[in-house]
């Protein structure tokens, strides 16, 4: 009797529980459909929201252009010619103090990318394979992106705009993919930019449809400031990009747009560089789109390093093997030229990372605060042979830190950023930039218990800084070059790591 108790009680138990468990499936199933069919919802109206937005912009966009003739270009922060030899610092040196405080820094600020009617194909989905600095990338993209432009003019600009917005849904799962690989390559926006440009180039035969189909990804999926014109002087279109306007960019023409009473650059990043251009004015919707940012938030890593560079650590008597990235320095070659900071904070490689962690991760804990800091500083200014940009390149080129392993020779903003950044990473120690007429060097606080007699010190923020010169070969902490001492330098401030 009781084992038949048992039994039934067992059966019953089995019984309830696939009744339960049925009763929890449909209801699962009910759930994920409601959630289907919000998300469904809420596709339609994001849809109906942009398709009524592009419509706005379109027709503002169809009204006459006006003629911008403001094509400037920026100017090198450099004073004075750079150093033609890295000077050797001789045994003895005598140091002065100085108050920074009071000098303006140098930058600080950081941004919190014929008539007729246009014509287009329809023939369902494409499978478009770019060479993305020796990357092959794969993007699924719906054909009915692929718009050709009737003509030029701005009916023709508008009458684009009308096409492409049918296929909001197509362009934006097509953003989702170019974001996705950005973030797994460690790009920066302007490497957002340079997907969507090489996505182009293999869709389209015209500079003219390459230059819309950028700038509607880039302004309405990417959300950055673009604008499109026509070049007076060839007649074609050109893209126009709103870039990290808080810092300046040396190697690209802009023009200058009022927005809510401040001048805003706009640079021309596609298309021959123009004296003038036909373009529109503000649009309000402008305001709510983003500047592009040339910061690198994570390491850059498109694919992985594939050679390596043996380099001599003279204080540890010993070598290290440090490899980079090729695939980096060809992309890092296309990046504009712009402020310092972003080179003293810009991460290397995770496998050139790897390789500095078993040469100095210890540092800071086998050695006084003072040796750690002389062991890099040695290292920077012996492993690597100087030259200015101009003989190495015949033009004016910052290095990220990467790309100091990758060349054979570099200068004294290379050395600084290189410096800096070891310093930060594997010290924990602030860093300062110093920026002296045709020259940068770099200051670290080592605390206040330390106390080093002769040695050139800053004041700044509140803490000392000891001159730490990467350029000049053999200098102690402190050393600083004959021709500055009478020179009081911009400061470089550094945003933390």
């Amino acid at each position: 009797m009781t084992k038949k108790l048992f039994i039934f009680i067992c059966l019953l138990a089995v019984t309830n529980f696939c009744g339960a468990q049925t009763s929890f499936d449909d209801y699962k199933k009910s759930m994920d459909e409601m959630f289907d069919s919000f998300v469904e919802e809420q596709n339609r109206e994001f849809e109906r929201f942009t398709a009524q937005q592009n419509a706005e912009f379109a027709a503002f966009v169809e009204q006459q252009w006006q003629l911008f003739d403001d094509f400037c270009k920026s100017s090198s922060p450099f004073s004075k010619p750079k150093l033609q030899e890295a000077p050797i610092a001789p045994k003895t040196n005598s140091g002065r103090s100085l108050d920074l405080d009071k000098v303006i820094d140098f930058v600080v600020k950081s941004v919190p990318t014929k008539n007729g009617q246009s014509t287009f194909k329809s023939v369902g989905n494409t499978n478009v394979v770019v060479d993305f600095y020796g990357e092959k990338l794969s993007f699924d993209v719906n054909y009915n992106l692929r718009i050709h432009l009737a003509g030029i003019s701005e009916r023709n600009v508008a009458d684009y705009l009308r096409s492409v917005s049918k296929y909001t849904a197509d362009a934006h799962k097509l953003w989702k993919d170019i974001d996705c690989k950005s973030v797994d390559f460690g790009l920066n926006e302007w490497g957002r930019y340079l997907l969507v440009k090489a996505i182009a180039e293999k869709l389209f035969v015209s500079n003219d449809d390459r230059v819309m189909f950028c700038f509607y990804l880039l302004r309405n999926m990417g959300g950055y400031k673009a604008k499109v014109g026509r070049s007076e002087a060839t007649n074609n279109l050109v893209l126009l990009l709103a870039i990290d306007n808080a810092k300046e960019v040396y190697n690209y023409g802009f023009f200058s747009f009022n927005e809510n009473g401040q001048d805003l650059k706009y640079y021309l990043v596609y298309g021959n560089d123009v004296g003038s251009v036909y373009t529109y004015s503000l649009n309000q919707q402008d305001l709510n789109l983003s500047q592009i940012k040339l910061d690198f938030d994570a390491p850059l890593s498109i694919g992985y390093c594939d050679k390596a560079r043996e380099l001599k650590i003279n204080a540890l008597n010993s070598t290290i093997d440090l490899p980079f990235n090729s695939k980096n320095i060809a992309f890092l070659d296309d990046v504009p030229q712009t402020v310092f900071p972003i080179y003293f904070v810009s991460a290397m490689p995770q496998e050139s990372q790897k390789m500095l962690n078993e040469k100095f991760g210890e540092l800071k804990t086998r050695y006084s605060t003072r040796r750690a800091v002389e062991v890099i500083l040695n290292f920077v200014q012996t492993a690597f042979d100087y030259k200015t940009d101009d003989d190495q390149f015949g033009r004016e080129k910052y290095f990220y830190p990467e790309e100091v392993i990758a060349y054979p020779y570099c200068d004294c903003e290379d050395r600084s950023a290189l410096f800096g950044w070891l310093v930060r990473n594997y010290l924990n120690l602030p860093v300062i930039g110093l920026l002296y007429p045709g020259h940068i060097a770099t200051a670290v606080c080592l605390g206040e218990d330390i106390k080093i007699e002769g040695a050139t010190t800053f004041s700044y923020g509140g803490k000392k800084y000891y001159l730490c010169d990467p350029t000049y070969i053999g200098a102690r902490i402190g050393d600083e070059m004959p021709n500055f001492k009478n020179v009081t330098p911009k400061v470089i401030k550094l945003k933390n790591l």
